[in-house]
């Protein structure tokens, strides 16, 4: 199996992963997790990544770095620095919440 094949593989089941965890959290968040599983890797994917993030917060702030961290891998894979104020604002949020 191929580096980039195998690195979607894992990608791929850790976003299933997580959709399965946070899945009944918050219908906002659910929505959005449904989206991400079919969505191609690109600026949309990160928007959508921060999206949940955003909707999980205040009630699972853990769960939200997890997908902000995310977000930030593939912003830095996609080499496209307009998503860094989006970034910025939602781990600064993060951070406010004392999530590490």
């Amino acid at each position: 199996m191929s580096h980039q094949i195998m690195k979607y593989c894992l990608i791929c089941s850790v976003i299933y992963f997580f959709s399965l965890h946070c899945y009944g959290q918050n219908r906002r968040a659910d929505e959005l997790i449904a989206q991400i599983i079919n969505s191609p890797r690109d600026a949309a994917r990160v928007e959508l990544l921060l999206e949940i993030s955003d909707a999980l917060v205040y009630d699972y702030p853990k769960d939200a770095m997890i997908y902000a961290r995310e977000a930030f891998k593939l912003s830095q894979e996609l080499k496209d620095d307009s998503l860094l104020p989006m970034l910025t604002i939602e781990l600064g949020e993060l951070i406010g919440h004392k999530v590490t």
